[in-house]
């Protein structure tokens, strides 16, 4: 592996990729960074690998060795290795690997995501364009466990540049997924890293804070890929009873970042929409005749729907709950 002394000072992005017991996907994610930075210029850009910091950051691995794993691919000599000494989760170890990094630019690239061609080029001539933006991001590809794209999220607006009333649309719900995202390091270091108390809503709530203090730039294009599937830590605690409760607590927190005149209404807006997503979830689980999984997931509803101003519309989502629980029981009796 690399060591300090191999690194140049004109490093203009810190590539900063959390691992936690990666599967090889982790060694794609890896090169679809390495090729953006061959020392090609365009459009005044030039993506040498001296302006490139990438480091793994593993979080205490017991099962995968992960160093082996990137000497055996050969990308020793073009990446940085960080063990942590100790198991640190998810926002413990993202903010472990943001304290790592040394250029003004951080991108944290989670081990099962890349990044297409011209994703960094766009971050940096943003960044250059509007020097006083705190974070710019792009539009993604979905993509399932053999790399099919899914869908590709939804567009944000239809020309680059900063987004307008963005912390209206992001406190409402997540927006963006992680690989499409680059943050300046002076705006973590300004406004707090990622929350520990947060286990699934985090990176949500980090773009909502960001927002109510920063500009925030977007790219149209899908530059980013994230991958869905059954093994992935999205996937798990969506499978648990841990999602509702922590997106509830994440819809409280968000609060602060709206201004007063504003946070009633946000609060219940966000409110309103999760508590819509997790009735689906219940129909969806309902569909499929996984009828434990409704039932507790309905058990989690109330956390999100008490947040709703509203009394007309709160007495309507219950009124839907209420229906959707008969029909769970009916299905259980018979």
């Amino acid at each position: 592996m690399k060591g300090e002394e191999g690194f140049k000072k004109q490093e203009k992005f810190s590539v900063m990729i959390p691992t936690f017991e990666p599967s090889r996907s982790l060694l794609d994610a890896i090169q679809s960074v390495l090729k953006q930075f061959d020392g090609r210029v365009a459009n005044g850009t030039n993506l040498s690998k001296d302006s490139l910091q990438i480091t793994v950051v593993d979080d205490a691995s017991s099962t995968v060795d992960v160093s082996s794993l990137l000497k055996g691919s050969g990308l020793a000599d073009r990446v940085e290795f960080v063990k942590s000494g100790k198991h640190l989760g998810l926002a413990g170890n993202w903010n472990y690997a943001v304290s790592l990094a040394r250029a003004d630019l951080v991108h944290l690239l989670h081990q099962d995501d890349r990044v297409e061609q011209g994703f960094y080029q766009q971050m940096w001539q943003a960044f250059q364009e509007q020097p006083g933006l705190g974070m710019a991001c792009c539009r993604s590809k979905i993509v399932d466990d053999k790399g099919r794209v899914v869908k590709k999220t939804s567009r944000l607006r239809w020309q680059r540049g900063v987004l307008d009333t963005w912390l209206l649309r992001i406190g409402e719900r997540q927006r963006v997924q992680c690989p499409s995202v680059v943050v300046k390091k002076t705006t973590y270091a300004a406004i707090g890293g990622f929350r520990p108390d947060l286990i699934q809503a985090l990176d949500w709530e980090m773009w909502v804070r960001i927002a109510g203090k920063f500009p925030v730039w977007y790219e149209p294009k899908s530059l980013a890929v994230y991958r869905r599937h059954k093994q992935s830590e999205s996937s798990r605690l969506l499978a648990s009873d841990m999602v509702w409760p922590d997106i509830a607590k994440a819809i409280t927190i968000n609060s602060a970042s709206f201004p007063a005149e504003l946070r009633r209404a946000m609060t219940s807006r966000s409110a309103r929409w999760h508590a819509k997503s997790c009735l689906r979830n219940v129909r969806k689980n309902i569909r499929l005749k996984n009828y434990q999984a409704a039932e507790r997931t309905l058990g989690q509803f109330p956390k999100i729907v008490t947040l709703v101003a509203e009394m007309r519309i709160k007495n309507r989502l219950d009124r839907r709950a209420d229906g959707l629980r008969r029909r769970i029981q009916r299905h259980r009796a018979s």
